[in-house]
């Protein structure tokens, strides 16, 4: 992913089987995921635990047993609860592996309008929906074709993604009208916003810049940041220059002082300060750590825990 434009270059699959699977479990101190985007539909079961998740500025608390769906495009983030874990079993899709060519009724009434965003969506879903069972069957047998890969693998992989997409529209997870309360220009607002925190990371920014970027008045701005990203912009700002300083410290050899103004921070006494905090540990040792221990290790030291995303 990049910080440029929050899009997530990471190719998920292949490039002529574009399916991918992930089981992660979420650990009590990872830090969240920031926001971001691709081009793929994506549709994440809960296994065990309980965790946040935003998609498109709307939040959901989920649990185990839960489904999201996250739509081409959206916008779409992770934030764990205190004290909880949160197994995922992920699907990741990219939906012209059931395109056509030939722009069939298939193509036409129900891929092209999810893949343009012409279609609304129950994201966030559990086992009272009707037709709950007959999804998460499907999605069971798309997780045990990929682990197993049997005689006529891809050929019966696309059947059960066509099944998953019929069950989802018979249930209205998937619907054929868009009534989102959030508007596009909110949206495209919040990825103005954070394209221009990325590029900017070493100047001061105000927030009259950000509320102007937005075309917002500066007090709605503030609201309207923290009610999606649930912080202030200048608590958001100062966690992503954390973030990178980590970068930094783990990739460049560069001084201590060097790695505190590329990050945006001129008081270099405060950037220490605030990585200890955040952190646990000051960005001397943090880069000490880097070159001795391994980095099972060095996240068990942080206050935070990783995340091993393997494709199945």
């Amino acid at each position: 992913m990049t910080t440029d434009t929050l899009k997530e270059n990471k190719m998920h699959g292949t490039a002529i089987l574009p399916v991918a699977i992930y089981i992660e479990t979420i650990g009590t101190k990872l830090r969240e995921f920031p926001l971001h985007w691709h081009h793929e539909m994506e549709f994440v079961y809960i296994a065990d635990g309980r965790g946040t998740f935003t998609i498109n500025l709307q939040k959901y608390t989920v649990e185990k047993g839960d489904y999201l769906v996250v739509p081409p495009d959206a916008l779409h983030a992770f934030m764990p609860l205190s004290n909880c874990s949160c197994t995922c079993h992920t699907l990741i899709l990219d939906l012209r592996f059931v395109e056509s060519t030939m722009l069939d009724a298939i193509t036409t009434d129900y891929i092209h309008p999810i893949i343009k965003g012409k279609v609304a969506y129950h994201e966030h879903f559990s086992s009272n929906l009707k037709g709950y069972d007959a999804i998460k069957d499907c999605h069971a047998r798309i997780i045990a074709l990929k682990k197993e890969k049997p005689s006529h693998y891809a050929l019966k992989l696309k059947a059960c993604v066509f099944e998953l997409l019929v069950h989802l529209f018979d249930s209205k997870v998937i619907t054929n009208q868009s009534d989102s309360p959030i508007t596009n220009h909110d949206i495209e607002a919040l990825r103005k916003v954070l394209k221009y925190l990325y590029d900017h990371r070493q100047d001061a920014i105000s927030i009259r810049d950000l509320a102007a970027i937005a075309n917002y008045s500066n007090d709605y701005f503030i609201r309207f940041f923290k009610k999606h990203l649930h912080q202030t912009p200048l608590a958001y700002i100062k966690s992503y220059r954390l973030d990178y300083s980590r970068t930094l410290l783990e990739t460049r050899e560069i001084s201590i002082t060097e790695v505190s103004h590329e990050s945006g921070f001129n008081d270099v006494s405060y950037f220490i300060k605030s990585f200890k905090e955040q952190y646990g540990m000051t960005p001397k040792d943090y880069r000490h750590a880097c070159l001795v221990l391994l980095p099972s290790d060095i996240f068990n030291k942080l206050k935070l825990d990783t995340i091993d995303r393997k494709n199945i």
